[in-house]
Formats: C-alpha cells, sequence, structure tokens
C-alpha cells in the first residue's frame, strides 16, 4: 500500500471529459483508485518506522543512563565527589538530538523513498511524529510539568483530528 494518501479528484476533472484532442483520456488511461477512508488516511498518517527507531533509541538510551547511574554510584563510593557531572550534562541532551534527528527523519523518509508529495500530509505526519514522542514520555519526563496523562490526551486528540485534516485535493472539494 503507498503511503500517499488518495483523495477525492477536483472538481472540474470528473471522468468523462473530453480533451483537446478530442478524445477521451479514461479510454487510454488506468481507472482511479478510490479515495482514502478514514482508517486508511489514518493509517497513512501514522509514521510507524520512525517511531519504531525513536522508541529504539531513546529505551536504548535510558537503559544506558540506567547503568551509568549505578556505576556512577559505585565509583562515587570509592571516590568522593561528582566525578561524571561533565558527562551527564552531556548525555541529558542526547535524547533531544534523537527527537530532532527523527523529525527530520520523518519527514525525508517520507518525502523521498516513500514518494510522498502532498506537502500537508508531510506536515501532518511529522507532527504526529512529534505527538506520539511526546505521548511516549522520554525525554520530557526531565520536566516537573509533565505526566503521561497529557501525552494520552495529545495522542487521542490528533489521531481522531489528523485524519480530517483537508489536504491538497479535498481544497478544491471541500
Amino acid at each position: 500500500m503507498p503511503r500517499s494518501i488518495v483523495v477525492a479528484p477536483r472538481a472540474g476533472t470528473t471522468a468523462g471529459s473530453a480533451t483537446r484532442g478530442g478524445l477521451d483520456d479514461d479510454e487510454f488511461s488506468a481507472p482511479q483508485p478510490a479515495p482514502d477512508d478514514y482508517t486508511d488516511r489514518l493509517v497513512k498518517l501514522i509514521p510507524a518506522e520512525v517511531v519504531a527507531f525513536y522508541l529504539f533509541a531513546v529505551s536504548s538510551l535510558e537503559s544506558a543512563a540506567n547503568a551509568q547511574s549505578v556505576q556512577s554510584f559505585l565509583l562515587t563510593a570509592q571516590c568522593p565527589g561528582d566525578v561524571h557531572s561533565i558527562s551527564n550534562s552531556v548525555a541529558t541532551g542526547v535524547p533531544w538530538l534523537v527527537m530532532l534527528f527523527s523529525i527530520f527523519a520523518t519527514y525525508f523518509y517520507l518525502k523521498y523513498p516513500l514518494k510522498v508529495k502532498d506537502s500537508r500530509q508531510l506536515l501532518i505526519t511529522t507532527g504526529a511524529f512529534c505527538v506520539w514522542a511526546f505521548s511516549l514520555g522520554f525525554p520530557f519526563t526531565q520536566f516537573a510539568w509533565y505526566t503521561e496523562a497529557y501525552g494520552g490526551i495529545l495522542l487521542a486528540a490528533y489521531t481522531l483530528i489528523s485524519p480530517h485534516i483537508p489536504l491538497s485535493a479535498d481544497k478544491a472539494t471541500a
């Protein structure tokens, strides 16, 4: 299944209209696919590949951070003082770099390998990645104001609304 969302044709481009040459294009072209319904649009707007990469990368970073915490605890028991303050400050920025990379990866992965041409679909799907990342928690759990409920509510709302946002060909018919 291609990832580009199929929308209804624009007004004025109905099937069976004559062209300048007087021949009907429909006799020589393949039939137009039916527009995608809500479920198809929803599935195509979820950047599953990038979310899977992000989940793997963030889980790996959390595991490494937990292992480093144990190692730091053992080292500080031997050497009093904060030995790893520089590495810890760098490590807190790494999940944000992974998220930034994943945002760009979502856009470019859809645009080039999957050949999605609709700019609204690219932006909606990139936004969907940001919402999924927020709902997964880490690195937002670093903030005192973050709770899992915020991520869940935002994900549910975005999932409900995003398939209803009109795309390029939808604008002419809406």
